[in-house]
C-alpha cells in the first residue's frame, strides 16, 4: 500500500520518508470515514423520537380519546405531564361541571371489556379493600386480567403445537 501511495503520491520524495506520509494519508482517510459515520449517526439521530417525545403523544390521544375523564383516574399519570398541568387539568373540568361516568361503564361502552370482565375487577377491588389490604384501580385490575388472558392464550397455544 505503501508503494502505490508512493508511485502516486509523492513521486521525488526519497522511498524512506514515504511510510510516514503513506501513514497519514490512511489516517486521514479513516478519519474521513469516521466523520462520515458521526455524521451519519447525528442525522439518523435527529430522525428519531424519543420517550419524552412518545409520552407527550400519547399523554395527547389519551386526552382526545377520554376527554371527559378526570386525570385523577389513572388513564394520564402525573408524573408524565407534570403535577401543575394535572392540576389546572382537574381544575377545569371541575369548573365545567364534568361528571363523567365510570371507567368501567366507559370501557364497556366503547368494547374494550365485556360488562363480566368489570364485575369480576369490582368484586376482587371489593375483596382486597374487605381484607384490609390496598386495592389497585380498576383500570390496573383490567389491564392485569388481560395479561394474564393472553398469557393463558399463548401457553395453551404453545401446547397444541
Amino acid at each position: 500500500m505503501a508503494e502505490a501511495i508512493y508511485d502516486y503520491k509523492v513521486e521525488g520524495v526519497p522511498k524512506e520518508s514515504a511510510a510516514p506520509l503513506a501513514a497519514n494519508y490512511l489516517n486521514t482517510n479513516e478519519r474521513v470515514a469516521s466523520g462520515d459515520r458521526i455524521k451519519s449517526e447525528m442525522e439518523l439521530s435527529n430522525r428519531l423520537i424519543n420517550q419524552d417525545q412518545v409520552t407527550l403523544g400519547l399523554v395527547g390521544d389519551a386526552k382526545d380519546l377520554f376527554p371527559q375523564l378526570p386525570l385523577e383516574q389513572g388513564l394520564v399519570n402525573a408524573l408524565e405531564i407534570g403535577k401543575e398541568d394535572v392540576a389546572k387539568e382537574q381544575k377545569r373540568q371541575k369548573d365545567a361541571g364534568m361528571n363523567p361516568p365510570p371507567l368501567g361503564k366507559m370501557m364497556v361502552d366503547s368494547g374494550l371489556v365485556t360488562q363480566k370482565q368489570v364485575d369480576d375487577a369490582l368484586a376482587e377491588q371489593a375483596k382486597l379493600k374487605a381484607e384490609g389490604k390496598t386495592a389497585p384501580r380498576i383500570g390496573d385490575i383490567l389491564v392485569q386480567q388481560l395479561k394474564d388472558n393472553i398469557a393463558r392464550a399463548v401457553a395453551e397455544q404453545n401446547q397444541k403445537k
